[in-house]
């Protein structure tokens, strides 16, 4: 993933300018302008939805977390907005995450 174009991980558009780290301990190739937004990888906003948030944006903090598609930088919660609601993997999610605290089915 990194760098294996010279060009952005983050835009693949930019040129890169080297490796840097993300808001996670993951390094990917930056651009000049990726960079000075402090934007991360578009699969990021995936892992912090799921992985993070369990499914739930209000619980990343608002203006924190960006990145860029379709052509402009915006917030994690500018991004959730323009995602297609999949009920169903908000809800495998919400279930790992009970079966990992203990509370799903009496467990």
């Amino acid at each position: 993933m990194t760098m294996t174009n010279m060009k952005c991980d983050v835009c693949q558009v930019g040129d890169a300018i080297g490796v840097a780290s993300t808001s996670l301990p993951f390094s990917c190739a930056y651009c000049v302008t990726c960079a000075q937004h402090g934007a991360d990888p578009e699969w990021m906003m995936n892992y912090y939805l799921f992985d993070v948030a369990n499914g739930d944006p209000d619980m990343i903090k608002a203006g924190v977390i960006h990145t860029f598609k379709d052509g402009q930088y915006m917030s994690f919660h500018e991004w959730v907005k323009l995602q297609p609601v999949d009920v169903a993997a908000i809800e495998f999610q919400k279930s790992r995450y009970e079966k990992f605290m203990g509370a799903s089915d009496g467990e």
